[in-house]
């Protein structure tokens, strides 16, 4: 596989300016905003919705700066997004027709332009355009021709999405749907809306603050990769009519500084003090200890038992799962699969590794509803139980079944991820004992500039490209540019395909079928050249290879069901399909653990785990007016918005 990284996908670049929004307020001595101190995550390589999905460091911060039409509240109940009211235009068995029509709230991106329906339909018709590859299209699928279109029989502008006008968002489904079911994909953190002009701009508008727009509480004013510093500031649009209302009256921090803990600046007595390690973990427990952190995620994995009795700790929807490459003659065998999962002793890895998880007993996390109208019982505790043992003596005995004594393969990581290392390492282990030589392979980014577009920080996931390769190998043919601006030579890369990698899967919704759904062929959401295949759609199987009719089956049927206790049901027999079959090897869930100071107040949780900081404040903070950086402005707007007109 062969990518190139291009620079130039518009013809005109003009300038972007810094400028002071007409009739917003200034700060004055009455400000009751406050500047925070964070540590969240991990190094996020992408703020594109549609693809983090492989990894939690991004979760964290996309929650904060994108919102859909409904959002799960700390329960995991539907409540109110953008989605002001919804009412049915029509309801007609007879002609099997469904229209409704869903009107949006008043609210803006970060440069001032009003989210409208079209932003919605902009970002559905992208997940689904054949030529990208998102795990999200399957939650489309009930509305009209979403399927046909994945598949290439027509075009992403046949959608049965459209606006009727800017705040008018109608919907046409395939069939009668069930609107729970139908809301709760609405509620994905992967279906929120998306501004055409910003991701149109350049292939790396994702990893670019002055291109990407913000719909949520808060926007991305600057993300220096190089000082491992990453400032939020508050959205003075969101859900605020600018005429009337108070500053911050939905969202209280003026600005978030978050620290992704790859160097930083911190002070201690009063003196400024540079501090590098070679880990954000190990950088972030000197912060706590030493600097002014009010908030302290992902802690440090060394000193994770000595905030066992200090931290918050909630259940998140993100399982650390390793995906097997099943073209690897190595694992062709789901026996050879199913004994490196039962080598494993996932409570000791938990105890002594991990710390704050659960051990997987499945691949749908525990807090997954039975379904989405029964709450009171989870998925994981209706029928299937526990689908992941511990069993060494049985490990051997499939090995010795299968033939297999030994053998060498990698298992591809994340390289900024101290916990994905750490599992890494114990699993290693474990699979030597076995009679396998495992190497770890740990995959970074690359970060390049370009003079001529005035863009820094453009960045190369190879990470997230390697899974997307689908165990192919990628090659890379990134342009390097002189002083001029002008490309002079490229600087060649190439990513071999994995045998083992370790992906944070997150479960986008309170719904089973979303995350079993793309082990089906037919559901994987995978890309494919339409003029290779001369228009005749052949279904691409999940990056690890895995196909199977009676998964295929199963999952059909599921989609097929809209009696939901017997869809559950058959949702439970395509899970235990999936788990005797091991292409994935579900690990742990992750907990998400923090600590905060004493001054915090107003800080909540949605049911992802994550923290919601749009009512947060230190009770200690105090305004200085002298300070200028302070002032509301709208920094960078996409040149092309209604704002920048």
């Amino acid at each position: 596989m062969k990518k190139s990284i291009a620079l130039i996908l518009s013809i005109v670049m003009l300038a972007l300016s810094v400028f002071t929004f007409a009739g917003c307020r200034k700060l004055d001595k009455d400000y009751t905003g406050t500047t925070l101190n964070l540590y969240l995550s991990d190094m996020p390589t992408t703020f594109d919705p549609m693809k983090a999905y492989l990894d939690n460091s991004g979760s964290a911060i996309l929650s904060l700066i994108y919102e859909g039409l409904f959002k799960f509240d700390e329960d995991g109940d539907i409540v109110n997004g953008i989605a002001k009211s919804y009412k049915w235009i029509s309801q007609d068995d007879a002609k099997n027709e469904y229209i409704l029509e869903i009107e949006l709230k008043d609210t803006a991106w970060s440069d001032g332009t009003s989210v409208s329906a079209n932003d919605f339909v902009f970002a559905w018709r992208r997940i689904l355009d054949p030529s990208n590859a998102s795990e999200a299209a399957s939650m489309l699928y009930q509305i009209k021709n979403a399927r046909a279109i994945k598949e290439g029989q027509c075009s992403k502008y046949d959608l049965g999405a459209y606006p009727v006008d800017n705040k008018v968002l109608r919907i046409q489904f395939e069939s009668k749907p069930n609107l729970d079911l139908f809301f709760n994909y609405l509620a994905s953190p992967a279906l929120v809306p998306m501004r055409d002009d910003a991701v149109d701009k350049i292939d790396e508008w994702d990893t670019q603050s002055s291109i990407i727009l913000a719909n949520g509480p808060f926007y991305l004013k600057t993300f220096n990769i190089s000082d491992g510093i990453m400032r939020l500031e508050r959205n003075q649009y969101y859900m605020r009519d600018v005429e009337t209302d108070v500053m911050d009256k939905y969202v209280t921090p003026y600005r978030l500084v978050v620290n992704i803990g790859l160097k930083t600046v911190v002070n201690k007595d009063g003196k400024s003090q540079t501090v590098e390690y070679s880990t954000g973990g190990e950088l972030n427990a000197y912060l706590w200890d030493n600097g002014d952190l009010k908030y302290y995620g992902n802690i440090y994995l060394k000193d994770r038992n000595n905030f066992t009795d200090k931290a918050e700790i909630v259940d998140s929807l993100s399982t650390h799962t390793y995906y097997f490459n099943t073209k690897n003659k190595l694992f062709s065998d789901p026996k050879v699969r199913q004994a490196l999962s039962l080598a494993i002793d996932r409570e000791d890895l938990i105890k002594n590794t991990v710390v704050f998880g659960k051990a997987a007993g499945g691949i749908i996390p525990s807090k997954v509803s039975a379904t989405v109208d029964n709450d009171k019982k989870s998925f994981r505790e209706e029928e299937s139980g526990t689908l992941i043992s511990y069993n060494l003596d049985e490990a051997k005995k499939l090995l010795k079944e299968a033939g297999v004594s030994s053998g060498s393969f990698s298992i591809t990581v994340k390289k900024d991820d101290e916990a994905s290392l750490a599992v890494a390492e114990y699993c290693k282990a474990v699979w030597e004992k076995l009679g396998f030589k495992v190497e770890i392979k740990p995959l970074g980014y690359f970060t390049y500039s370009s003079q001529s577009l005035g863009y820094d920080n453009m960045l190369v996931d190879f990470f997230t490209d390697c899974y997307n390769a689908r165990g192919e190998s990628i090659s890379y043919s990134i342009p390097v540019e002189n002083k001029e601006g002008e490309v002079t030579k490229t600087q060649d890369f190439k990513v071999d395909g994995y045998d083992v990698i370790a992906v944070d899967l997150q479960q986008q919704n309170n719904d089973a079928f979303s995350t079993l759904a793309p082990f089906s062929k037919n559901y994987s959401g995978g890309s494919f050249d339409l003029s290779v295949q001369q228009g005749d759609y052949v279904p691409i199987t999940h990056c690890t290879g895995y196909d199977s009719k009676d998964y295929d089956d199963l999952i059909q049927s599921a989609f097929e069901e809209t009696d939901l206790a017997k869809r559950a049901k058959i949702l439970h027999q395509a899970e235990e399909l999936l788990m005797q079959d091991m292409p994935v090897m579900p690990l742990f869930e992750y907990q998400n653990a923090f600590v905060k100071s004493k001054d915090i107040k107003g800080l909540s949780l949605d049911w992802f785990g994550d923290s919601v900081f749009t009512k947060m404040h230190d009770k200690t903070f105090k305004y200085d007016p002298k300070d200028k950086e302070a002032e509301d402005t709208i920094v960078a707007p996409v040149v092309g918005t209604e704002a920048a007109k």
